[in-house]
């Protein structure tokens, strides 16, 4: 007859021998991770801005780790469809999704019903791999010359400056709501199909501003087609060196577009420090930043510290505009 202490000890062996396997196991698979092919969901369409970081990014982990690594695009929902896919998918480092500010940061702070904040904490963040800011644009023939001509203007006569961008619920869209609500200044929202159809509509004359990612204007400017206010960077652009920032125009606010990526939850860490070794060691090549460039994306090799901490303080601001934006 075993008595309680007999018992005790033998669970406590029996706990310890299966936490030692696993650990093994866990290591075992990662000295032989990756054996087969990688996959990375888009969740986004192909041809955009999204599917060419993707692609950038399997071309980079494929090299660096001496693997095949392809795209599955599984676009729809915003990007609900293929978040959700990345992590119902096993979590052995084969399955990985492009991360970006509308998946993991603008759906589950402004709308959970889509995307809850509880599933995307769920995920493991694997790496950042760049950046890129926003830029307030007008015609050369605007009054408006800075951001605080912007802000005087529209306190004077509310709502009479009209401002495109991609969209409803977009990242330029919530730039100026963000601004609205820091400075008072209202003005009239024109949402088009994408900020490509905005900045025509600005050279066209039928706007009076967009807010668009600094790329999609960044042509026009350059030969003085389009004048840039201010850019959405912590710092000055070295493309836009006389280009001030909000901050700089009085307006405490920086924002990026970013893509990063992300595996499903419970991810085993050497796993993980496999990958996101291979990714900022992929960052490093000339070729890629040029190609990242190209989309108006600037290499972020940060730690995944500073990865987490970057998308905390992100939904900590766009949670600002909880209950207090439209989008639908």
């Amino acid at each position: 007859m075993f008595t309680p202490g007999f018992r005790a000890r033998l669970a406590r062996r029996s706990f310890l021998a299966a936490t030692g396997m696993t650990a093994f196991v866990m290591r075992a698979q990662a000295q032989d991770y990756p054996n087969r092919p990688i996959r990375i969901i888009v969740p986004f369409p192909a041809g955009g801005s999204a599917d060419a970081v993707g692609r950038l990014v399997a071309e980079i982990i494929g090299r660096q780790l001496n693997v095949q690594a392809i795209v599955d695009n599984r676009a729809g929902g915003g990007g609900v469809i293929g978040t959700r896919a990345a992590l119902e998918s096993r979590p052995d480092g084969y399955t990985l999704v492009l991360s970006t500010p509308s998946t993991f940061s603008i759906l589950p702070t402004l709308r959970e019903a889509l995307l809850s904040m509880e599933t995307v904490r769920s995920f493991t963040p694997v790496g950042m791999v760049g950046r890129g800011p926003f830029a307030l644009a007008v015609s050369p023939q605007s009054p408006l010359r800075t951001v605080g001509d912007l802000i005087a203007a529209a306190r004077a006569q509310p709502g009479t400056i009209s401002y495109g961008t991609a969209g409803i619920g977009t990242t330029p869209h919530l730039v100026m709501e963000l601004l609205r609500q820091i400075t008072g200044a209202e003005l009239a929202h024109i949402p088009f199909r994408g900020g490509g159809p905005a900045v025509t509509a600005l050279l066209a004359g039928q706007l009076q501003m967009v807010s668009a990612f600094l790329s999609e204007v960044a042509p026009f400017a350059a030969d003085d087609r389009l004048r840039l206010l201010a850019i959405t960077s912590d710092a000055r652009q070295a493309s836009f060196p006389a280009v001030p920032t909000l901050r700089e125009g009085g307006v405490d606010l920086s924002v990026y577009a970013w893509f990063g990526i992300h595996g499903p939850a419970d991810l085993p860490a050497p796993i993980v420090e496999k990958l996101h070794a291979a990714i900022n060691a992929g960052l490093g090549d000339p070729a890629v930043r040029q190609r990242l460039a190209a989309v108006g994306i600037e290499p972020t090799p940060v730690t995944r510290d500073a990865f987490i901490a970057s998308v905390s303080r992100e939904v900590e601001l766009y949670s600002r505009l909880r209950g207090r934006v439209a989008l639908d």
